[in-house]
């Protein structure tokens, strides 16, 4: 029994005396009554059992869903958005050189929620539907369109940015370097990224137009200003190493290194890898095959000689008083600079970094001579400043020699196959002025050669046994790295 027609009853019960007779006209309005409840509660039973149906005359994008159920409004919906990713969106850009891929919604980071945009749908209930019938409310609703509501994809935009950036062209960045007029600067020109918070509005009037897509761009600010760039006025240091002429591969690599640094800029606390900003030693990348040192011994390898220009890179840093974050001596000192003031590197293996601890800019310099190369760090120098390298505790001792066998050496004879190296171990300090006075002493590190033996080649190796070569324990090396005054020289 519904509530409608209980309550009849107890209306009935309340107002009839028990067993009073009831008249005619009593029973044709209590008759009349129960008839009512009876289909006001018939009525309300068939409007709970009746979903409520979407609003007529409504349309989400070019989708009509008036007149159909939740369920139903959503079938067809996702039926549409799958003819759509199976179009996919053409992107498009005034600034692309070559043309941008046709990509699905998702890959622009927005799938479709068929939930939320059929829930964001007028609708109307039983009642409602039921005035409009039968007159009782006038039906003066006009389309009603909506649009798709769309959620992220979890995709990364990583590929559509990649995409964006080979066919608008990279930007260039900031240089300084210096000639015989003084320091030369060429601002950067930033390049243009995608405007992520703009992505959304764009992909829907995609979608819900000619699916060409304009991609929405901003142009990226400088990661160097011309403001930041204009205090770099002069020279905070230089430093010169030469080399011979007639090692020809081992100078062109020289010359592929240095060009590679070459005007590099560095904002406040930005660090610069040597390998990273040189990359690999290829013989695509334009490397030769040249002498390098290898355990003590001389070898060859592609790209031998550019550890003379990460060496006077190093020194030209060290005097500029830049930041030394990371380096490694050779494994035997070089001829082109004292023991204790070298810098190796090997790609993936020993590396030099280093940073600017000024609050202004400083920029890279380097120019390569006939016979010798130059490092030029440049900034905002102070002229009250001065900077001194000094080493101190230098010990050396021999290596020895070792025989090898070579088939090529004539029975009864020798030959030397490596001259070797003798070991050495320094230490380095940096000493730092201002006004005249000393302001600070910098540990730079010990640096420990550890040489190699001369090899001598004989046809047999019954040769006479070597004598031991002296160990590192055997010569008065110090345990600890020796004091050193501020002021001295």
């Amino acid at each position: 029994m519904t509530p409608y027609l209980f309550a009849l009853w107890i209306v009935i019960i309340a107002i009839t005396p028990l067993g009073a007779p009831m008249s005619r006209k009593k029973r044709v309005v209590f008759g009349t009554l129960a008839f009512i409840a009876l289909l006001a509660s018939s009525l309300c039973l068939i409007a709970a059992g009746t979903e409520p149906r979407i609003s007529p005359r409504t349309y989400v994008g070019p989708v009509a869903v008036g007149g159909l159920n939740a369920e139903e409004a959503r079938l067809k919906l996702r039926v549409w958005w799958d003819a759509v990713r199976a179009h996919g969106i053409e992107l498009r850009c005034p600034l692309a050189q070559k043309p941008l891929p046709t990509v699905a919604p998702e890959a622009l980071g927005f799938a479709f929620d068929d939930a939320a945009t059929v829930a964001a749908l007028p609708s109307r209930d039983f009642w409602e539907t039921a005035e409009v019938g039968l007159h009782l409310k006038a039906d003066t609703e006009e389309d009603q369109r909506s649009s798709p509501v769309l959620m992220p994809s979890g995709r990364d935009l990583a590929e559509i940015e990649r995409a964006l950036a080979a066919a608008i062209g990279e930007g260039r960045p900031a240089r300084a370097t210096w000639t015989s007029q003084g320091v030369v600067r060429q601002p950067e020109v930033s390049t243009y990224r995608l405007k992520r918070e703009a992505l959304a509005e764009s992909t829907l009037k995609a979608v819900l137009s000619d699916f060409k897509l304009e991609v929405p761009l901003e142009q990226a600010p400088k990661h160097v200003r011309d403001e930041a760039l204009a205090s770099i006025t002069d020279q905070l240091a230089t430093f010169t190493t030469h080399f011979p002429v007639w090692k020809i591969s081992r100078n062109n690599n020289i010359r592929v290194a240095a060009g590679k640094l070459n005007g590099t800029v560095l904002m406040p606390g930005e660090q610069i890898s040597f390998n990273t900003t040189v990359g690999r030693r290829t013989i695509r990348a334009g490397f030769q095959d040249a002498g390098i040192f290898k355990n003590g011994k001389h070898d060859h390898g592609i790209g031998g000689g550019i550890c003379q220009v990460s060496s006077t890179l190093y020194n030209a840093a060290l005097l500029s008083d830049l930041k030394i974050v990371r380096r490694h001596n050779h494994s035997m000192p070089v001829a082109y600079l004292p023991v204790g003031r070298d810098a190796t590197v090997d790609y993936g293996q020993f590396d030099l970094v280093l940073e600017n601890p000024y609050p202004t800019p400083v920029a890279i310099s380097s120019d390569v001579d006939r016979n010798s190369i130059t490092f030029r760090v440049l900034g905002k120098p102070d002229p009250t400043m001065k900077v001194k390298i000094v080493t101190t505790g230098h010990r050396s001792w021999e290596k020895g020699f070792k025989y090898v066998e070579d088939p090529t050496v004539p029975a009864g004879k020798q030959k030397v196959v490596d001259k070797g190296s003798r070991g050495h171990v320094v230490w380095a300090y940096r000493l730092v002025t201002r006004q005249g006075q000393p302001e600070r002493r910098e540990y730079l590190g010990r640096s420990f050669y550890g040489g190699a033996p001369k090899l001598i080649g004989v046809r047999s190796l019954k040769a006479p046994p070597a004598p031991p070569a002296p160990r590192l324990s055997d010569v008065a090396v110090p345990a600890s790295s020796p004091t050193i005054p501020l002021a001295q020289g």
